[in-house]
């Protein structure tokens, strides 16, 4: 799977593994448009286990995001405020069971490739392990504390981006995986997992309108794993996101 550095591919999963990641899921009740909870899955993984292993090791042999994955309920979520502003309310994207399996093992695998060859800068901050927001507003006081002990000037930009993971063009995308060593089957998976993606709208009644094609965005991507991969990925545009560029 790893060679001089290179992700070639996703590998197999076996049973043991797949319970394992099945652990890290929530069981809850929330279905796509299969209909399929986590929560059933979870309660029926020992009768289920063979076949689905047969279905997400097929999907990494053949490099092939099946279609049946790439379709996505987006539903409106209220916030707060008054319910009849549409500002009030964000979306959510709701995935089949097995596309959140899969989108599990495939973020794991990613980070693990990525952290093992250095791709996050020190200076990155949130969805890592110790390394939270907090800890970011503490190092950005604690070094311009020092800077002003020395008689120094600290001048600081910060650059918000406004729904940053809605702007991500995926080709770039691809070709920045790729430049980080993701190559052979595993990066032929993603660009089949980014291929053809749609998404329908679930209105606030039970209406559900065409499903249409995603060309921009990434933000359902990875909506159960982990969100380090699509910071990872975002960062890759913009080198204000990270600390030691701002300071």
């Amino acid at each position: 799977m790893y060679d001089d550095k290179l992700l070639n591919s996703f590998g197999q999963i076996t049973v043991k593994e797949l319970k394992q990641f099945l652990a890290k899921f929530q069981p809850k009740n929330s279905t796509g448009h299969d209909n399929i909870s986590m929560k059933l899955v979870k309660k029926c993984i020992d009768e289920i286990a063979e076949p689905l292993i047969s279905v997400i090791n097929q999907s990494f042999a053949e490099a092939t995001s099946p279609e049946e994955d790439k379709l996505a309920i987006v539903k409106p979520l209220f916030k707060k405020g008054c319910k009849k502003e549409m500002k009030n309310y964000r979306p959510i994207s709701l995935l089949p069971v097995i596309s959140k399996i899969i989108e599990k093992i495939v973020c794991e695998k990613l980070m693990a490739f990525l952290e093992g060859k250095n791709c996050f800068s020190p200076n990155h901050f949130g969805f890592q392990k110790n390394k939270s927001t907090k800890l970011a507003l503490i190092n950005l006081m604690n070094y311009c504390f020092d800077r002003i002990e020395n008689g120094e000037t600290v001048v600081g930009t910060f650059v918000d981006l406004t729904k940053a993971f809605d702007g991500v063009d995926q080709h770039i995308l691809i070709e920045k995986v790729a430049a980080a060593g993701v190559t052979g089957s595993a990066l032929n998976w993603i660009v089949s997992y980014l291929d053809n993606r749609k998404q329908m709208l679930k209105s606030f009644t039970t209406a559900l309108m065409a499903a249409q094609q995603v060309t921009f965005q990434i933000k359902q991507m990875w909506l159960e794993a982990s969100h380090k991969v699509r910071y990872w990925a975002l960062s890759c545009f913009s080198s204000t996101l990270t600390t030691s560029e701002a300071i």
